[in-house]
């Protein structure tokens, strides 16, 4: 874990944010939970921040996208 986390470090620009979540994959795929917030927040000039995961769901997978949506 700490290799992976030093890892995302160093290739992070200067003023780069990793954000690191559990979540339990198999309760969203039997839910088919499709689009779930995972952070938001405001900027100092004001900016409303979200990012959030949508899950498309086939046959036999499960595809996992990360959205952004700024609001000024």
């Amino acid at each position: 874990m700490l290799s992976s986390l030093e890892s995302m470090y160093n290739v992070l620009s200067k003023n780069g944010t990793v954000i690191v979540q559990i979540r339990n994959i198999p309760k969203l795929v039997r839910d088919k939970t499709r689009i779930f917030l995972v952070h938001h927040h405001k900027e100092p000039n004001g900016d409303l921040k979200l990012f959030f995961h949508v899950l498309d769901f086939y046959p036999k997978k499960v595809t996992f996208n990360v959205a952004s949506y700024v609001e000024n």
